[in-house]
């Protein structure tokens, strides 16, 4: 039961942060995160407004990747206590695959809203 409630902490970072990313950034910046199926116009006018917003959400996005990173291990690490190898192995190839795709996209979004990017970068992808 112990290692049960073990995992049940190691996964609280990964929710909190990520919660706390998206409730920081719509209380800091002017409305919600526009869609990613709105007009070019509309989400480059969000990023460029709320470019705090977006940091915020960019930097608790990787501290969750982080905390997925570890909990995908824990998880491993208790399936392979119980004799799970091949389960164990699956289990943290995906946390692992995972973790680096939030921080990938955690990056991207930092990348985002630099305002030489915002400037310059967005024009080159208009149709």
């Amino acid at each position: 039961m112990r290692n049960g409630r073990v995992l049940i902490y190691a996964g609280l970072p990964v929710v909190g942060a990520f919660a706390a990313g998206l409730v920081g950034a719509v209380l800091i910046g002017d409305g919600t995160y526009p869609s990613p199926f709105a007009a070019q116009d509309e989400i480059i006018g969000w990023l460029s407004g709320n470019a705090p917003a977006a940091r915020l959400m960019s930097v608790t996005q990787l501290v969750s990747a982080l905390a997925l990173l570890v909990f995908g291990a824990r998880l491993a690490e208790s399936l392979r206590s119980r004799g799970s190898g091949a389960y164990a192995a699956v289990t943290q190839s995906a946390g692992v695959a995972a973790a680096v795709m939030l921080a990938l996209s955690a990056l991207l979004e930092w990348v985002a809203v630099r305002p030489d990017v915002l400037a310059a970068g967005w024009r080159r992808w208009r149709a």
